[in-house]
Order: structure tokens, then C-alpha cells, then sequence
């Protein structure tokens, strides 16, 4: 009796452990592609799938990038690990070097942590330096380099702001970076100033050792804190 009761038991168990997998994408979680080729991947799971192939003719460089396959039921597709799968795909094309034409401004970062640029590649081969304020600074220990994400500089310093450029077979992308050494989740308001009805303004505001000020204002309603402000340019 007690041999009947077990086997279902198991069988129920190995189905709860299969059911939280996450889907697979065939081969590897890098591919490389020619130019013209086609782009052919199966996704297979154990729950609906928010699509189960990707068939691409004739490739070009700026179709190199991530491809998601993730279960209907998650809309998280860069974290969710347990009901997504993933795969970066390069195209090996002579004329396209940086996967996206520009980079998207970087918002002012704090100083000792770690800043990403994401000068990243069509092709895995092409040779990538990055310089700051003129400087290469590609072979620094502190400097690391990921086709898929771009350049990370890990313990960044007030010397490090200023414009980076990444520079791939002739072109160039660049960005200019601002370095604070205020951590904003760090900020103390001064003493309310002022009231009304249910609502608290709290002025804050700090200033870093850059030419720039932070300025912050706080709504405090119900017990519902809202921040506003930005960041100002103190030159000319």
C-alpha cells in the first residue's frame, strides 16, 4: 500500500521541480552569425511561451543583440532567471562595428562604485578601446571589457568624469560623464520650512565638489514622500 501512495507522490514531485524550470534556447548562450545568413532558434519549455522560434533571413549587424524567450506569465525579461532564457547573437559583418549608433547619456554617478558604458559590438572580434578625457585606458587593471554589455570601470573617482569614448574600427562613440561624491540615498533635509493642510515641503539640497548642485524638494503627504529636482550646471 504504502509502495502505490509513494510512485504518485514522486511523480508529482518531479512534475513541481520540472514546471519551475526555466525554457531553453538550443546552443550556446553566445552565437555567432554571418552577415546575409540566416538566424534560425528554438525555445522549448514547460509552460506557454511568449514565442517558441525565431527565424530570421538574411541578418544584418544590427539585428546582433539579446533574444528572450520567457513564459507568457513573466514581463521581466533581463532579471528573471527562473521564466526567461536568453541569447546574444553577433553577426560577423565588415561594415558595422557598435551595435547601437549613439550611447544614451549617463546620469551623474556616484563615486567608488562601479560605471558601465555600453559601447557593445555586432561582431565579438572587433577590437574596442576606450579612452578617457584622451587617455586609453582599455588595459587598466580596473577596466573590463564584455562584448555583450560594454566597458565597466570598477571604483570610480572624481578624476574619472569627464568624456569617454569608445573607438572601434574607425568610428567612435562618446559620452561625458559627471562624477559625484554625494550619494543621493544619503541626502539630510534641513528642518521643515514650511505647512499645510496634510501636505510637508522639506527643502533639501547639497552640493558636490564638482561645478554642479543637486537640488531636491520633498512632498510629504499621508505618509507618501515624493522627490523633486535634478541636477544643475553651475558653468557659464
Amino acid at each position: 500500500m504504502k509502495t502505490k501512495l509513494l510512485i504518485p507522490l514522486l511523480l508529482l514531485c518531479c512534475q513541481a521541480v520540472w514546471s519551475t524550470r526555466p525554457p531553453q534556447i538550443d546552443g550556446e548562450e553566445m552565437q555567432d552569425v554571418e552577415e546575409f545568413g540566416d538566424l534560425i532558434l528554438h525555445c522549448r519549455g514547460s509552460k506557454a511561451l511568449h514565442w517558441d522560434n525565431v527565424d530570421i533571413k538574411e541578418i544584418f549587424p544590427l539585428d546582433a543583440g539579446y533574444y528572450y524567450c520567457r513564459y507568457n506569465d513573466s514581463n521581466d525579461s533581463s532579471n528573471d532567471k527562473k521564466s526567461v532564457a536568453s541569447v546574444f547573437v553577433f553577426v560577423n559583418g565588415r561594415d558595422q562595428s557598435f551595435l547601437n549608433h549613439y550611447l544614451n547619456a549617463v546620469p551623474p554617478h556616484p563615486a567608488g562604485e562601479t560605471l558601465h558604458i555600453d559601447c557593445t559590438v555586432s561582431n565579438r572580434n572587433y577590437n574596442v578601446i576606450l579612452k578617457i578625457n584622451g587617455i586609453d585606458v582599455t588595459e587598466e587593471e580596473r577596466v573590463k571589457y564584455d562584448p555583450t554589455k560594454g566597458f565597466s570601470i570598477e571604483d570610480v573617482t572624481m578624476e574619472d568624469q569627464g568624456l569617454y569614448v569608445c573607438e572601434s574600427g574607425g568610428k567612435k562613440q562618446e559620452v561625458t560623464v559627471t562624477i559625484t561624491n554625494v550619494n543621493p540615498e544619503d541626502e539630510t533635509c534641513i528642518k521643515e520650512q514650511e505647512k499645510c493642510e496634510g501636505v510637508r515641503w522639506y527643502p533639501c539640497c547639497f552640493v558636490s565638489l564638482i561645478p554642479t548642485i543637486n537640488i531636491y524638494i520633498y512632498l510629504t503627504q499621508q505618509g507618501a514622500p515624493t522627490r523633486f529636482g535634478g541636477f544643475f550646471n553651475l558653468l557659464p
